[in-house]
């Protein structure tokens, strides 16, 4: 009862097990009354800041996790995508920097969207660089988008349903941002069926946070006993 980290796998078994996301909360906190500098627990109560939409809370403790371990990968990346939620794409782009630094390797088609939000140039090398196929059709399609190239687009988002259909939260999400939303919620249902974790940040994740605010999503989120 006295073990952090036995209250943190608990929580995470709630929070991404069960979608339980009250109980994971409870469970968090309990583990950071006992071990307020644990990392891990941290990252946790960060990841499931984002789940319910809660940005600033989110930013605090990957922040706070940050600074007890300016080593962890989850930290930095964490932090890099709370503040790119919340707006904060200068302070975004830094912490995807320093995550690259750190892994040489690790998520380097986030850093590209995000170069090409931004109106910088290199973002397409970056997602090119990206070993994780889902990840660097899904942010193509999202890219070339922003771009105006839309062919291009069209292809990698093609080629993402045609190989990684279970992918679903990831289609949604490429959908959403190139603003084909009836399209996107098909998506999300079948994401929300097969459970994928990939759905958790529906509110905050790129792409899919710009779904319509209507009875779909709220009906989705009810579902999820997600804060609507």
């Amino acid at each position: 009862p006295d073990l952090a980290d036995g209250h943190g796998a608990l929580g995470q078994v709630l929070e991404l097990g069960d979608w339980d996301w009250a109980g994971a909360k409870t469970e968090y906190q309990r583990a950071l009354a006992l071990d307020p500098r644990n990392v891990r627990i941290l990252n946790l109560s960060g990841h499931l800041a984002m789940d319910e939409g809660r940005l600033d809370d989110a930013i605090h403790f990957y922040r706070e996790a940050g600074i007890s371990d300016p080593l962890s990968p989850a930290a930095q990346g964490g932090l890099a995508y709370s503040l790119w939620a919340n707006g904060k794409l200068s302070d975004a782009e830094l912490a995807e920097s320093h995550l690259a630094a750190l892994t040489q390797s690790d998520a380097p088609a986030w850093l590209g969207l995000l170069m090409i939000e931004r109106g910088e140039e290199g973002g397409l090398e970056e997602i090119n660089r990206d070993h994780d196929e889902v990840v660097k059709l899904m942010t193509l399609s999202m890219a070339n988008h922003r771009l105006a190239r839309q062919s291009q687009s069209d292809q990698a988002l093609a080629e993402l349903i045609k190989t990684h259909p279970n992918s679903a939260a990831k289609i949604a999400q490429a959908l959403a941002y190139r603003g084909e939303f009836d399209e996107a919620f098909k998506w999300t249902e079948k994401a929300y069926a097969a459970h994928d974790k990939d759905l958790l940040w529906i509110k905050v994740h790129v792409g899919l946070r710009d779904l319509p605010r209507d009875a779909r999503l709220a009906a989705l989120l009810r579902k999820m006993n997600l804060p609507e």
